[in-house]
């Protein structure tokens, strides 16, 4: 880690926060539900291995990602075939996460053959999560599809059923497709001859927070983790996990009419103190923030002015009196969250904290 003081833009990512997040997800579900947090794109942009270390301390035993390099970045946290990788496998992929003994997604009677073929080839077992699709329409075999599916692959002496999942597409706005989803994943599973207390899991974060019959023998949280609540009336149990900063580079005064930054899209109206702060597109701060965001100085809101450039923004410091060339500036934390960000730019909070660049410095705190 290099000395912060001598950052440009850094991002601190609390562990006492993603503790309490933990607890309260705890709290919600039942007993015998156990936590498969979602950790893939670097923990949405918290750092893999920093949260991985945690949940792996705090007794999470299952976790999520989306391929083999992400897989691999966290095996030393989690037994490998609690690590399910939720994305569908390359064929180039496939040895490797046989051998790794990763647990993989089956869609299809193609995908089950794919890791057959390997399993016996690297005389391993190929461990599997079937996924059932209910509605999302993305991966997931069609429910009619499933029963010879799963035959398949508890018949097989290569392969071992893991789980039995789907996913819901709309948990977090409609709540009656949600339950719609829930009962006919439900449905199908009764016809599948399972073993007692097989491992179903359905919810993501709003499935969990919204639907208690949805809290099966797992959940698979992700935005609640880091403490971003994808529904409304939540937001208060959970602790924000990440504050991104950056600094101001230079302060000067421009005159009324003065154009700033590309195609002068904002002009003074007035005399005005702008800063120059060391953040940009190339950071993962968003282009479409230009005009419309705020960031923190000294606890005051200050306008984002004009558009926002690759490496820098410009902001308006005037209600700032004696702020300082080297200042820390808050771009998001738990006074300017990621939901804030993501309305100005028309997008969501999970791509808001994915998006934070490779150079931007995870920075762990307590």
């Amino acid at each position: 880690m290099r000395n912060v003081a001598a950052q440009r833009t850094w991002a601190e990512v609390s562990r006492s926060a993603i503790e309490h997040n933990l607890r309260f997800l705890r709290s919600q579900i039942p007993a015998d539900c156990e936590l498969m947090p979602a950790i893939k794109a670097q923990a949405y942009g918290h750092g893999a291995q920093f949260v991985a270390r945690i949940l792996s301390e705090n007794g999470v035993r299952h976790a999520a990602v989306a391929n083999l390099y992400e897989a691999l970045e966290i095996a030393d946290f989690f037994e490998p075939p609690n690590i399910l990788l939720l994305s569908a496998p390359l064929a180039a992929e496939l040895p490797e996460i046989v051998r790794h003994g990763f647990a993989s997604i089956v869609s299809s009677e193609l995908d089950v053959t794919a890791l057959e073929k390997w399993a016996v080839r690297l005389q391993k077992q190929a461990y599997v999560h079937l996924k059932i699709d209910t509605g999302m329409g993305r991966l997931g075999c069609a429910p009619q599809e499933a029963p010879q599916i799963c035959s398949r692959i508890l018949q097989s002496r290569h392969l071992q059923l893991k789980g039995v999942m789907t996913h819901f597409a709309s948990a977090d706005v409609d709540l009656r497709a949600t339950r719609k989803q829930l009962r006919l994943f439900l449905h199908t599973v009764e016809k599948l001859r399972l073993p007692c207390n097989f491992p179903l899991h359905a919810a993501n974060s709003a499935g969990l927070l919204r639907l208690a019959p949805a809290r099966l023998q797992l959940v698979r949280p992700g935005l609640t983790l880091y403490g971003v609540s994808p529904v409304k009336g939540f937001a208060a149990f959970l602790r924000p996990a990440l504050t991104w900063k950056s600094r101001i580079t230079l302060l000067k005064n421009i005159p009324a009419g003065h154009g700033v930054s590309y195609a002068s899209t904002f002009r003074a109206p007035r005399p005005m103190r702008i800063a120059v702060v060391s953040v940009g597109y190339a950071d993962g701060y968003p282009r479409a923030l230009s005009n419309k965001a705020h960031v923190l100085i000294r606890g005051q809101r200050c306008d984002v002015l004009g558009r926002v450039t690759m490496d820098e923004i410009m902001v308006a410091v005037d209600k700032v009196p004696g702020v300082e060339r080297g200042e820390e500036v808050i771009l998001l934390g738990a006074e300017l969250p990621a939901s804030e960000l993501a309305k100005w730019a028309n997008t969501s909070a999970y791509e808001i904290l994915t998006r934070i660049g490779t150079r931007v410095e995870r920075v762990p705190i307590r």
